[in-house]
C-alpha cells in the first residue's frame, strides 16, 4: 500500500517493504554515503528513465523503414519534396 503526504518541499509517500528490502536499502545508502530516501529517489528515477528510453525505442523501430513500402515512386517523391521549397 502507498501513502501520500503533501506537506512542506517534496511530496512524502509511505511505502511497505520487506524487512530484508530495508535491511539492503540502509547497507546500499551507508556504503554510497546517502539516505535511504535517496537510494530510494535514484531507483524511482532510473525506472521512470527506462521505461521513458523503452518507449522512445519501441515508437522509433515502429517507424523506421515507415515509407520503404509507399507506392509513390523516387520521381513521384521528388516531385513532393519540391512543392516544399529548397
Amino acid at each position: 500500500m502507498i501513502y501520500v503526504c503533501m506537506g512542506y518541499g517534496m511530496p512524502r509517500i509511505l511505502i511497505d517493504l520487506s524487512e530484508e528490502t530495508i535491511k539492503e536499502l540502509e547497507e546500499l545508502a551507508s556504503k554510497r554515503g546517502i539516505s535511504r530516501a535517496e537510494i530510494i529517489r535514484q531507483a524511482t528515477d532510473a525506472l521512470i528513465k527506462a521505461e521513458r528510453s523503452k518507449t522512445s525505442s519501441i515508437a522509433l523501430k515502429t517507424a523506421f523503414g515507415l515509407w520503404k513500402k509507399d507506392p509513390l515512386g523516387d520521381e513521384e517523391l521528388q516531385a513532393l519534396r519540391a512543392e516544399w521549397g529548397p
